[in-house]
C-alpha cells in the first residue's frame, strides 16, 4: 500500500510539473541580476562598475512548453572610471518589449532547460557626478538570446537561473545633425552576469 501511494504521489508530481508549461497556462514573475566589471585603458584598470536590474514579466503559453509575453526592465549602474570626473556618475534605464521562451523538461520534469529571446526598447540617462542638470535621454534597442534553467520545487512555482547569452544593443542620443549612435555586441563567454528569477504558473 505504501509503495502504491508513493507511485501515485510521484506520478501526480510529474503531471503537475507538465501542466505548468501546457498550452493555455499563464506565467507571471520576473528576474533580478547584479554584475560588477572593470575596464582597461592601456595599463590602467578602472574601478568596478556595478549594475543592478529587475525585470518583471507576464506570459501566455501559446503552445506546450512555448510561452510568449511582455516584460519591463529597470536597471541602474554606478561608474567611477580611472579617477576621472568625466567618467564618474550613474546610469538609469527603463525598457519594455516582448519575449519568448521555450522549455525542454528533464529530470522527471522537475527541471527544465530553456532558451529565451528578448526585444527591448527603452531610454537611459547618464548623469555625471556633481552635475545638477539632466542630460539628454539615450534611446536603446536591445536584442538578446539567453539560455537558462528552471527548477519546479512545488505546484505553480518555478525558480530560474538565466545565464548571459548573445546580446545586441544599439544606443543613440540627440537628433538631426547632433545625433550620435553606437552598437555593442557581446556573448556570455565574455562576462558572467547570471540572473535569478521566480515565476508563478496559473
Amino acid at each position: 500500500m505504501k509503495k502504491f501511494m508513493l507511485v501515485v504521489l510521484l506520478f501526480a508530481g510529474v503531471l503537475t510539473a507538465q501542466a505548468q508549461t501546457d498550452q493555455g497556462s499563464l506565467m507571471v514573475g520576473g528576474g533580478l541580476s547584479f554584475s560588477s566589471s572593470t575596464f582597461k585603458s592601456g595599463t590602467t584598470t578602472s574601478d568596478p562598475v556595478t549594475s543592478f536590474s529587475i525585470t518583471p514579466r507576464v506570459g501566455y503559453f501559446i503552445a506546450d512548453r512555448f510561452v510568449a509575453g511582455l516584460q519591463l526592465g529597470y536597471s541602474t549602474a554606478n561608474y567611477n572610471l580611472f579617477d576621472d570626473d568625466e567618467d564618474e556618475g550613474n546610469t538609469r534605464a527603463l525598457s519594455i518589449g516582448p519575449y519568448v521562451r521555450y522549455f525542454v523538461p528533464f529530470g522527471e520534469d522537475k527541471f527544465a532547460f530553456y532558451v529565451q529571446g528578448d526585444f527591448l526598447y527603452g531610454t537611459a540617462r547618464f548623469k555625471p557626478e556633481g552635475t545638477s542638470t539632466d542630460p539628454d535621454p539615450i534611446q536603446t534597442i536591445n536584442v538578446g538570446i539567453s539560455p537558462g534553467f528552471t527548477f519546479f520545487p512545488a505546484e505553480k512555482l518555478g525558480i530560474d537561473l538565466q545565464l548571459s547569452g548573445f546580446q545586441f544593443e544599439n544606443s543613440s542620443i540627440g537628433d538631426g545633425n547632433t545625433k550620435s549612435s553606437s552598437t555593442d555586441i557581446s556573448f556570455g563567454i565574455e562576462s558572467l552576469s547570471p540572473s535569478i528569477g521566480v515565476n508563478l504558473f496559473f
